[in-house]
């Protein structure tokens, strides 16, 4: 996978998720931390985003629902195969 941005975001901490979402091309990727995620909030990270763009990853501390997710080590996979990163304040 060819990265060009690698966005960086703590889903607890990031107030506008709209404004950020929007900087998101086709050839970037979003990286989604969180102690905990529930289906609604997942759902509604997800609806930010256009139906083709499926390069959403979630590090989930404590997933208590299941919600699909990537470990530390695929994120540092994802960092190693950007261009640059950019955290979502």
């Amino acid at each position: 996978m060819n990265i060009n941005t690698l966005h960086i975001c703590n889903y607890s901490v990031t107030e506008d998720k709209h404004f950020y979402a929007q900087l998101v091309k086709k050839n970037d990727c979003v990286v989604v931390y969180s102690q905990d995620l529930d289906n609604k909030q997942y759902d509604e990270l997800l609806q930010l985003f256009d139906d083709d763009f499926k390069q959403v990853y979630c590090i989930i501390e404590q997933n208590k629902h299941h919600i699909p997710a990537i470990n530390h080590a695929q994120w540092l996979d994802l960092i190693n195969q950007s261009k640059r990163t950019f955290t979502w304040k």
